[in-house]
C-alpha cells in the first residue's frame, strides 16, 4: 500500500512540475511579451524518500517590485536545467526583485535573498542571480 501511495505522490509531483511552467508564464506576463527577467533562485527545499531519493521540489517564490509596490509574485518551476527556474515578462524599467523559500519573510520565514535592483531594457531579458542572506 505504501508503494502505491508513493507512486501516486511522485506522479502528481511530476505532473505539477510539467504544468507549472505554463501557469508561471501566464501569471508572470504583465502585458508585455518582449522584455522581462529570468533566472534560477539556486537553492530551496527538496523532498526525499526514506532511502534518500529525490521525490519532489518545493518551489521558491520570486517577488518583483517597482517603486516599492509589488508588481507580481511567481513560483519557480523545475526544468531540465534548473530546479528553481523563473521567468517574468515586464515592461522596460527599473525593478527590485527578491526571492524566498518556505514561509514568506513577513510570516516569519528565514530563507530569503537580498533585494536586487535590475533594469529591464526594451526588447530584452535580464538574468537575475540571487544572493541568499546568511541564516
Amino acid at each position: 500500500m505504501k508503494n502505491i501511495a508513493s507512486i501516486f505522490i511522485m506522479g502528481a509531483t511530476l505532473l505539477a512540475a510539467f504544468l507549472q511552467p505554463i501557469a508561471a508564464r501566464a501569471e508572470g506576463n504583465q502585458g508585455h511579451h518582449q522584455s522581462g527577467i529570468f533566472g534560477n533562485t539556486g537553492g530551496g527545499i527538496i523532498i526525499a524518500t526514506p532511502d534518500g531519493e529525490m521525490s519532489g521540489v518545493i518551489p521558491n517564490h520570486v517577488r518583483v517590485y517597482k517603486e516599492g509596490e509589488l508588481v507580481t509574485e511567481v513560483e519557480t518551476v523545475t526544468t531540465e536545467e534548473a530546479l528553481w527556474y523563473f521567468e517574468v515578462y515586464l515592461k522596460p524599467g527599473t525593478y527590485t526583485v527578491t526571492a524566498y523559500s518556505g514561509a514568506p519573510p513577513e510570516e516569519g520565514g528565514i530563507a530569503f535573498t537580498f533585494p536586487d535592483e535590475v533594469t529591464v531594457g526594451k526588447k530584452g531579458f535580464v538574468e537575475v542571480e540571487f544572493s541568499w542572506r546568511p541564516l
